[in-house]
């Protein structure tokens, strides 16, 4: 009985979709997206640095990846790393598309990296949900509405 309860709980978890990604409303499939319009990627990549940066994170670029990345809690060792490899470290990427004149799509996917500095015996795991980085896109976006808008002339 209690064997065939599990197997029912399990299988009504898998078909609501536990674990699966969908898109979201900017039509981005990853952790957090916002859609910018009229606004340089100058303008963009400064208003998403500050929000970040409030957030207690440091900006670092690999190749021409803007990412961001702070100290991982207790907690997100505990969940994120394995015994041998130490803390983790939060690495938020930031990815850019242009979906046509004057609207950018800015997105971004969220990772667990334990040795982040050392990309030999680095260990990278990918977070499927992180109401912060949201967050904090949309905080960004809330800066861009004060800043001077970009017409297609300029």
């Amino acid at each position: 009985m209690r064997l065939a309860l599990s197997i029912s709980l399990m299988t009504a978890l898998f078909a609501a979709g536990c674990g699966t990604t969908s898109k979201s409303k900017t039509g981005s499939a990853r952790v957090a997206s916002i859609i910018v319009e009229n606004h340089s990627t100058e303008q963009i990549a400064a208003a998403l640095t500050k929000a970040f940066e409030r957030r207690g994170f440091h900006v670092r670029h690999r190749d021409d990846l803007l990412m961001f990345e702070r100290p991982g809690s207790v907690a997100d060792a505990l969940l994120h790393g394995d015994l041998y490899g130490g803390g983790v470290t939060e690495r938020v990427q930031i990815y850019e598309q242009v979906l046509e004149e004057g609207r950018i799509l800015v997105d971004c996917d969220v990772l667990m990296v334990q040795e982040p500095d050392d990309p030999f015996f680095q260990t990278v795991r990918q977070i499927h949900s992180a109401k912060h980085s949201q967050e904090i896109l949309d905080a960004a976006k809330w800066d861009l509405l004060n800043e001077p808008k970009v017409t297609p002339e300029q």
